[in-house]
């Protein structure tokens, strides 16, 4: 989904910027290289022979990173994007088609398009926030597509 992936790149961005508390990750990585370390390299002997033994230490080696869904979480929270039940459920429902599951009936493309206007709302709305506007936004989920405060969630009452 387009606006899954423009919210991923301003969480990017964002987490690059020096406006972010967390930069995306729990802890930074001089802090965490200086804790695990000599449990890192012990890891790394150990996994060495093991089949994807290499990629397993990759991970375990960015541990202190979120994950893409935490970072999105995280960027909402620091740039003050609440998110109503609405733009949660499209969250949620982009993992399937995204991830190769092909919308078969009317009802799953119906809500599929439902889903699509809330991701575009809240791309909307952590756009705006970037770009220091706290003013309204047009709530395209809803019918009459409101004027609403930046700050308040889109509401999800469209019928289509």
């Amino acid at each position: 989904m387009i606006y899954s992936a423009g919210i991923e790149a301003l969480s990017k961005a964002w987490f690059a910027s020096t406006h972010s508390r967390t930069h995306g990750t729990y802890i930074s990585k001089e802090r965490f290289n200086e804790l695990l370390d000599t449990l890192l390299r012990e890891a790394q002997t150990r996994l060495h022979s093991e089949p994807y033994g290499e990629r397993i230490f990759r991970r375990m080696s960015n541990a202190y990173n979120m994950g893409s869904h935490e970072r999105a979480e995280n960027l909402f929270s620091e740039i003050g994007i609440r998110l109503g039940d609405t733009e949660e459920a499209a969250r949620r429902a982009r993992n399937l088609p995204a991830h190769g599951k092909r919308l078969k009936r009317d009802e799953e493309l119906l809500e599929f398009t439902i889903h699509r206007f809330a991701y575009k709302v809240l791309f909307e709305r952590v756009f705006l926030r970037l770009l220091g506007y706290s003013g309204q936004y047009r709530d395209r989920t809803s019918l009459g597509h409101p004027l609403r405060d930046l700050a308040e969630p889109a509401s999800g009452q469209q019928q289509l």
